[in-house]
């Protein structure tokens, strides 16, 4: 029974047989460096869904309450949709912060106010910000927060 070095491996190896585990790691070996560049180029998110995929390969199991914990993380590291309705001309409108045009034109406030309610629960974490007919804020309601 020998011992070889190959590729800074140390194996052992029956006399006249080759190493078979030092070929498997030469395989493996080029691999490497593209699995360190990837780490570097992903996301926190995706290492952590990179680990949690390791770690289910392995046969480790992962915690009903950690999936809860990540869960309520995602939803508090997502960043807030704010929708307005406001008035134009005869009209009442809704409009996402920040937009140019309205997201939704309607007769009545009351309808107006509906269909922002009705997007901002869709869209959660979000905020309604109902204005007045003179533009003060009447109202403003979080969902998902």
């Amino acid at each position: 029974m020998g011992t070889e070095a190959e590729d800074g491996v140390v194996t052992r190896a029956e006399d006249g047989e080759k190493p078979r585990r030092a070929s498997k790691l030469r395989r493996k070996l080029p691999k490497l460096p593209k699995i360190s560049t990837r780490l570097q180029e992903m996301t926190p998110k995706q290492k952590k869904v990179a680990a949690a995929a390791a770690a289910a390969a392995a046969g480790v199991a992962v915690a009903a309450a950690g999936v809860a914990v990540a869960k309520r993380r995602r939803s508090k590291t997502r960043e807030q949709i704010v929708f307005h309705v406001l008035p134009q001309d005869d009209r009442w409108e809704v409009r996402g912060e920040g937009a140019q045009r309205a997201t939704s034109v309607h007769e009545t406030k009351r309808e107006a106010v509906a269909a922002a309610r009705q997007l901002a629960r869709e869209r959660e974490p979000s905020r309604l910000v109902v204005h007045r007919r003179d533009g003060t804020v009447q109202d403003s309601i979080a969902y998902g927060a």
